[in-house]
């Protein structure tokens, strides 16, 4: 996936096609996040982890590991 020298994705659409490249790589869990991102993106915009954690019916720690397989120092 990605290295601490990766930069992660920019916009949303880098970060759908990062998701469809690695999409295979990733576990039960993070493809959840991953569906969840593609499908809600506005959600994922304005929404509080808790939220979006809770739509996604995942732990909030799995977003945070979800960011960080992507590059993101966190999910804020």
């Amino acid at each position: 996936m990605t290295t601490e020298s990766t930069k992660a994705p920019d916009t949303l659409a880098n970060l759908q096609r990062a998701i469809e490249e690695h999409y295979e790589s990733l576990s039960k869990r993070l493809r959840q996040v991953a569906h969840y991102v593609v499908d809600h993106p506005n959600n994922i915009a304005f929404g509080t982890v808790q939220v979006i954690a809770s739509d996604a019916k995942v732990h909030p720690s799995t977003l945070v590991r979800f960011a960080n397989a992507f590059g993101y120092s966190g999910f804020t």
